[in-house]
């Protein structure tokens, strides 16, 4: 956020109002409105503000506060299963990489793919726009982890949905690695996302090596227990 708008629009208030992406107001832009996210997005701006603080990988999306989860509750990762998150990303916000929290250390010998990356999705086809990759990054310690795109996704002048994604492929594995999230039960997390079908909390493609450059909605499914936290991340000042 520039200079200029974090005088405009101070993070410290509440967005009046709602309704379409298109027609949020301007106050809504960086997550003022979002409730937790808000705060979150007051405090980011504010250390970014007093000027004494060097880049830092700050969170620009986020599909729920991650501090109100029970740790007991973490899903481990499933092989294969390409898991989708999506998130409502503010206008100007480029985006790094895929933040998330490991639970449980993966010990494993990697195959394929194993990485994180962001799709678009038109109501037929999602489409991937940026990838990571790294065969150990479910062996990291425990704690928040980052894992960069190959290139920065650029800002955009408007509000997007993006789907963050994340794939665990392996041969054999002592342990099975186990990310921060919650187990939705009651149907999995497609009948506790009222109406919404393929455009649900959470969806998963299973039994694939890579990310796909495209895919039709037919191939994912929201039955799944497992709602995954994800988060887009920026490294900047």
């Amino acid at each position: 956020m520039t200079g200029e708008l974090r005088t405009l629009l101070p993070p410290f208030g509440k967005a009046l109002g709602g309704g379409p992406l298109a027609g949020l107001p301007g106050g809504a832009a960086h997550g003022v409105g979002f409730d937790d996210f808000a705060l979150y997005t007051a405090l980011r701006e504010t250390r970014r503000g007093t000027g004494l603080f060097g880049a830092a990988n700050y969170l620009v999306s986020w599909p729920f506060n991650i501090a109100t989860v029970d740790s007991s509750l973490y899903p481990p990762l499933t092989n294969s299963r390409l898991f989708m998150v999506p998130q409502l990303v503010p206008p100007g916000e480029a985006i790094d990489g895929v933040a998330y929290v490991q639970q449980v250390s993966g010990v494993y010998t990697a195959v394929n793919t194993n990485g994180v990356a962001a799709y678009t999705f038109d109501g037929a086809t999602f489409t991937r726009v940026a990838q990571g990759t790294n065969a150990n990054l479910w062996k990291s310690a425990t704690g928040g982890v980052v894992q960069a795109f190959g290139s920065q996704l650029a800002a955009s002048s408007g509000w997007r949905l993006l789907w963050a994604c994340g794939l665990w492929n392996q041969s054999a594995a002592p342990t099975v690695p186990t990310i921060g999230g919650l187990t939705v039960g009651g149907g999995g997390i497609g009948a506790n996302s009222p109406g919404l079908g393929v455009y649900s909390f959470q969806v998963d493609n299973p039994g694939q090596t890579n990310f796909p450059a495209s895919f039709a909605a037919a191939a994912v499914t929201a039955s799944d227990t497992n709602r995954d936290w994800l988060a887009f991340y920026r490294n900047h000042t």
